[in-house]
């Protein structure tokens, strides 16, 4: 799944997707331009090369996707293997970052922002649909509520929940009505190996 040529416009918000979801963005010491770093497991490979392939059409950006062995030991014994995105430092990123407006996101980057920080839970019946906002402050988690209630009439929810040692996070959440609305935007964008996040088991039977 490669994507097409991509105008200025959709570039933009489609690598904002990431930012705003798995990348981290490093920047240079005077922070005039930054690099992405991307790593997924090795089972979400097509994720990582659709996002290559995008990312690479940034005029004077070179990216890299190499194999990484992550030294944290699973509970098993054995390690976790990934594959890392890396690119240049360049000013393009470092401008998406600092500017971070929900409303530059488009379609495709909304499904990479789900494809990042989305859960499904829709077994034999419907549990949750969910976006972890963990590292997001309040006034930013309401700026994306309000901006998918104003872009595409979706209503995601405001659902802080405690974790360990009592920490508050955030996450925004839909119920099944939502969700099958907000599916039907970001379905012709999702890779293969995140279709779990898109379709209920009884559905991905068929696939």
């Amino acid at each position: 799944m490669m994507t097409e040529k991509l105008n200025s416009k959709e570039l933009r918000g489609t690598i904002l997707g990431t930012i705003f979801g798995d990348a981290h963005v490093a920047f240079n010491n005077n922070r005039t331009a930054a690099r992405l770093d991307i790593y997924h497991k090795y089972t979400f490979l097509d994720l990582l090369e659709e996002k290559a392939s995008v990312i690479s059409q940034v005029g004077g950006v070179t990216v890299a996707i190499r194999e990484k062995i992550d030294s944290r030991l699973l509970q098993r014994g054995d390690t976790r293997k990934g594959y890392r995105l890396q690119t240049n430092f360049h000013p393009y990123f470092a401008r998406l970052k600092l500017a971070y407006d929900f409303s530059y996101l488009s379609d495709r980057g909304l499904a990479w922002f789900w494809m990042d920080d989305g859960s499904l839970w829709w077994k034999d019946e419907w549990k949750y649909a969910y976006i972890a906002m963990d590292s997001y402050q309040d006034v930013q988690v309401f700026q994306f509520i309000d901006f998918m209630i104003d872009q595409y009439g979706v209503h995601f929810r405001h659902a802080p929940y405690l974790g360990r040692g009592g920490k508050l996070y955030n996450r925004v959440t839909l119920r099944k009505e939502e969700f099958l609305s907000f599916r039907e935007i970001i379905r012709p964008y999702i890779v293969p190996s995140m279709y779990y996040k898109l379709l209920s088991a009884k559905e991905l039977e068929t696939v």
